[in-house]
Order: structure tokens, then C-alpha cells, then sequence
């Protein structure tokens, strides 16, 4: 016995199950690994380099490497974990709202920095950034199936489950300060103006009750009504595949980061750093103050310049 049609009714019960619980607490125990180990790194490195730099300046009367260069100029990579905030509502039905949802952010681009001294100095990251979450939640719904035996139709509530993955690019701008509280260590911070280049949201829809046993002990196997357009398998269907619907741009972030400078060479500086993107405002007004905030280790290499 098959389902007859795909209903969109709700009975408005959201089953937050054991495992999704436990999947946000390993999200949140990555996340909080993911900065130590990168802290650490960063802490590692900053001392076998000051421990370098005290031997190279120790070495000569005369430091060639101490020539001030005010100008940098190059490119940077950088990847981490991303999560949402706030809840996503999409538009194509009635359904729940999507919450606790995370995922990953990459970067690259060009950087450049100009020094007013040793310690301080203003910049700007010019990359393309892209963020992409998952989120999904589990409900009932209340489906009409018929008895074959008797031909009495009934109600009988059966369990799918909602996945939405969005996805954006944009170009972002990132002026920064940066200050320098340590010979190679810092700190910077500044807005960035994210433009659109694209988004995406996907909306799934996934029956996870195949059979369901019926009051009078029948055994009733349910399948999605292939006739409807938004069907694309037996238990599958796909309720929104669109952009971002209200996406505000530009996207609005403040970056916190922090790292070391390490010389290279006379001009060249490797720059590993690690950065938190804190968005301000929503990201589209399409749910409740919906957002996505993100981590990423970053990498720069850059050129010195008088």
C-alpha cells in the first residue's frame, strides 16, 4: 500500500533526536579544538621564531634584515568551520524553521599592508569568500493511507526528515590595523564588506518510515508520489533549490585576528594567522536574525616594499 500524493500538512511535532543532539555537541567539541590546536601553532611558532631571531641579531654588528620596508604587498589562502546563528526559514513551504546548522568557509585573495612604525601598521584584505552551512531537523506528519482489507482511510503519522544546505560567495573588503604588542606577534581587526556574488539554498525532504503497522495489523509500505515535480525518488523530494531568498548586501563582518609575522627572506614574509568573522546583522531576513559566523587559519605570503 503506497502513500496517495505528498502532503504538505504538519502536525507541528519537531522530534529533536539523540543523535542530532550529540552531532551539535561534536560540532561544538571540534570547533573549540580547532582554535586550541591553531593557538597553539601559532604560540610554537612564535617562539622557535623570536628564539631565531634572538641568534640572527646576536650574529652580526650590523643586521641586514633590520631595514625598515613600510610596504607589503601579497596573497592569502585560508579555510575553517562555519556556523549558523539565528534560524532559516524557507519560503517554498509552511515548514519548521532550521536551526544549530554548520559547516566550513574558504578565502583567498591578495593582502597588502603599509606600516606607520614597527608596531603599527593599516591594511587591506581584498578576497573571495565562501560559506556554506547544513542544517536539518526531523518531524511528523499526519498521512492518509487506505486499509486494504477494508478500504477505510485513516491517518497515520509518519516520520521525514528536512536537510537545508546555503551556500554563498561573495567579494569581500577587509580594512584592517594591525598592532604589533610583540616583535613578530599580532593583532588586527576591522570591518569587512561582503558583496554578492552568488548564493544558493537547497531544501530536501526525506521519508525515513518506509512500512508503518496500521490499528488493524497490516502492514503498510509508503512511497512519495512520483507525479509531483518536487519528487525525485521513492523517499526523496526537493522543496526549494533556489537563491537565498532576501539575501541583504553588502554583508556586513567585523574580523578579529592574530598571528606572527615570520621572515623569509630580507623581503619575503610568511604570515600564519588565525581569524573570526563575527557577522553584524542578518544575513538574509528570510527566517529570525539568521546569520553565519566562521573560523578560519590563514596563511600569507607577502613581498616587502620601501
Amino acid at each position: 500500500m503506497r502513500k496517495n500524493g505528498f502532503s504538505m500538512s504538519q502536525d507541528n511535532c519537531i522530534l529533536r533526536t539523540y543523535k542530532e543532539k550529540m552531532a551539535a555537541i561534536i560540532v561544538v567539541f571540534a570547533m573549540r579544538h580547532f582554535l586550541a590546536t591553531a593557538v597553539f601553532i601559532l604560540l610554537f611558532t612564535a617562539l622557535a621564531q623570536a628564539q631565531g631571531g634572538a641568534d640572527e641579531e646576536l650574529s652580526s654588528p650590523i643586521d641586514p634584515m633590520s631595514t625598515f620596508y613600510p610596504f607589503r604587498l601579497g596573497g592569502v589562502l585560508g579555510a575553517g568551520p562555519a556556523v549558523q546563528n539565528g534560524e532559516l526559514k524557507t519560503t517554498a513551504c509552511d515548514c519548521p524553521t532550521f536551526i544549530g546548522g554548520g559547516g566550513y568557509s574558504m578565502l583567498g585573495g591578495l593582502a597588502g599592508e603599509y606600516y606607520l612604525d614597527e608596531s603599527i601598521a593599516t591594511g587591506l584584505l581584498l578576497t573571495i569568500d565562501f560559506r556554506s552551512i547544513d542544517a536539518l531537523y526531523r518531524e511528523y506528519e499526519a498521512v492518509p493511507l487506505m486499509q486494504s482489507s477494508t478500504g477505510e482511510i485513516i491517518t497515520q503519522r509518519v516520520q521525514f526528515r528536512h536537510s537545508a544546505t546555503v551556500s554563498t560567495t561573495a567579494l569581500a573588503v577587509n580594512p584592517f590595523v594591525k598592532f604589533h604588542p610583540f616583535k613578530k606577534i599580532f593583532v588586527q581587526t576591522g570591518p569587512s564588506f561582503n558583496f554578492g556574488i552568488s548564493s544558493s539554498l537547497r531544501h530536501e525532504k526525506e521519508l525515513l518510515d518506509h512500512i508503518v503497522r496500521l490499528p488493524n495489523g497490516e502492514d503498510a509500505e509508503i512511497s512519495l508520489d512520483r507525479s509531483d515535480p518536487r519528487v525525485f525518488s521513492a523517499t526523496k523530494a526537493l522543496i526549494q533549490d533556489s537563491e537565498l531568498p532576501k539575501l541583504k548586501n553588502p554583508m556586513l563582518f567585523w574580523n578579529f585576528a592574530a598571528g606572527i609575522d615570520i621572515n623569509a627572506g630580507r623581503k619575503t614574509v610568511l604570515t600564519p594567522l588565525v581569524q573570526y568573522s563575527v557577522p553584524l546583522g542578518e544575513l538574509s531576513s528570510s527566517g529570525d536574525k539568521f546569520s553565519i559566523s566562521n573560523w578560519a587559519v590563514m596563511a600569507e605570503v607577502k613581498v616587502k616594499f620601501r
